[in-house]
């Protein structure tokens, strides 16, 4: 039993032998005067031609020949083959590559295979040289635009209120050595287009950006930057007004060398000018309610608000330096929340040379009270004092000589009140019970008993008047100190 299994088992494997034998046999016999199966030549399927029948392709395939090459930002270049003189003579090197493929026997699993023929290929280089010189691709026209590669950078983002990575730009400049061997490389081998974007297939293509969005250096700077310009400085001006200094304007400041953060001082100065002046009220115009209901526009003198620049400047500074922790800025950036918001924020108190009674800002300025004030007319020699609004009390007054000795206009502020002082010029030394200072330069209001207040006009400081101060009578200076407040706003005008 077991040596009729085996001689079925050996009958069974010869006649698959034979089987295949006579496949192989008969599959060579068919092909002995075609190519072999999956044969593909210069990008064209010969498989199952006879070589006559290749010829005949090749000639039509050659003669009718054109090179399309797609490039970036749908740029397109056709070389047709007639352009260049472009022809094929192969038959010698056709028949090289037939009889070397029929060397080997067709077994049934045999893969397909790409031939090229190159020798017989000829054009005219010269003529295809001036074609890729000339070309759209390389040139750009009207249509076609020649960009640029643009490195990746990092760049201030308003939308986003931090710096971002710009992503580099490719561009679309083609190395014209790498492209115009590309483009022989096609032609040999009888290509019918070429697609440049091919960044694997065609690699050098196109000129690079020298710095990409992966580098290491912009990486590490977008850190710095943020973390420098991430913060808000505030001014906190009055209990309704914060001058606020947050990252869109430092990003306009902010300078990056070589892994460190400084600043442009000159431009950091005339912003800082501007805020200080947004503030400046003195020696600004005023309008206030004069002794006669009417309104009148006092100009100068020194009342009003001045911020210190110098020490504003330094706080500036001190706060664009402050050292705040990553990990609060990279949560402001993840989440722009109150808390965040609060843990980035830097407090200042503005540091003044010069305050007023409120702040105030715009073209109508009301920094004083304008209920309670002095005013002082020089053309009526008469001062008034406001109190809710409405004059109080009244007097007579003699102001300065005409002159160097003139009373200057303006609006001031009462600066001190003294009793007992003696008042120094250079040709005088006076002293007087009661001293109501006005300006730092010495005018004031005060008694002065050497006036001949008994034939007082309007005209008499014309002849008879003071170096400046405003001379009153004794009763009145006395009211004039008793009434006055510290700071109350002094308006003085003709």
């Amino acid at each position: 039993m077991k040596k009729m299994r085996y001689l079925i088992i050996g009958i069974a494997v010869v006649l698959l032998i034979m089987g295949v034998g006579g496949f192989v046999f008969g599959q060579n016999m068919y092909f002995k005067n075609r190519w072999y199966p999956g044969t593909v030549i210069n990008e064209f399927t010969v498989s199952a031609q006879t070589m006559e029948d290749t010829m005949d392709s090749i000639r039509e395939y050659y003669d009718n020949y054109t090179l399309e090459i797609l490039g970036r930002n749908n740029g397109r270049m056709v070389i047709e083959g007639s352009s260049i003189g472009y022809r094929m003579e192969c038959s010698k090197e056709l028949d090289s590559l037939f009889e070397k493929q029929h060397n080997d026997i067709l077994l049934p699993w045999s893969i397909s295979e790409e031939l090229y023929i190159k020798e017989g290929i000829s054009y005219n280089e010269d003529m295809l040289v001036k074609l890729i010189n000339e070309s759209e691709l390389v040139c750009g026209s009207g249509d076609y635009e020649i960009c640029s590669p643009v490195s990746a950078h990092i760049e201030y983002d308003k939308d986003k209120g931090a710096y971002t990575c710009v992503k580099e730009t490719e561009g679309n400049v083609i190395v014209v050595s790498r492209f115009a061997d590309i483009v022989k490389e096609a032609l040999l081998k009888g290509k019918k287009q070429i697609d440049l974007t091919d960044e694997e297939e065609y690699p050098g293509v196109y000129e690079s950006p020298e710095i990409t969005d992966d580098n290491y250096q912009l990486t590490q700077e977008l850190a710095l930057r943020n973390n420098a310009a991430l913060r808000f400085i505030n001014w906190k001006m009055d209990d309704s007004t914060v001058e606020t200094v947050a990252a869109e304007q430092i990003s306009k400041w902010m300078k990056y060398n070589n892994g460190k953060i400084s600043y442009d001082k000159k431009a950091i100065k005339i912003w800082l000018e501007k805020m200080c002046g947004k503030y400046n009220t003195l020696g600004k115009s005023r309008t206030i309610k004069s002794h006669t209901g009417k309104k009148i526009t006092v100009s100068g003198g020194d009342y009003g608000w001045q911020l210190d620049y110098e020490k504003t400047y330094e706080q500036l500074m001190k706060a664009l330096r402050k050292k705040i922790d990553v990990k609060k800025t990279d949560s402001y950036m993840e989440v722009q929340s109150k808390s965040h918001k609060k843990a980035i924020t830097i407090t200042l108190k503005p540091v003044y040379l010069n305050s007023a009674y409120k702040l105030s800002t715009g073209k109508k300025i009301k920094d004083w009270d304008t209920k309670n004030y002095i005013e002082v007319s020089l053309g009526e020699q008469m001062v008034y004092v406001f109190r809710k609004g409405k004059v109080v009390f009244s007097c007579k007054c003699i102001s300065g000589l005409p002159g160097e000795r003139h009373t200057s206009t303006g609006a001031y502020y009462i600066k001190e009140h003294r009793r007992n002082y003696t008042m120094v010029g250079e040709d005088y030394r006076t002293f007087v019970k009661c001293w109501v200072r006005i300006t730092w330069t010495g005018i004031g209001f005060h008694p002065a008993t050497w006036q001949p207040w008994s034939r007082w006009s309007k005209t008499l400081y014309m002849y008879k008047g003071s170096h400046g101060c405003i001379n009153l009578m004794p009763s009145d200076a006395e009211k004039i100190y008793s009434m006055s407040q510290y700071k109350e706003a002094v308006f003085i005008h003709e």
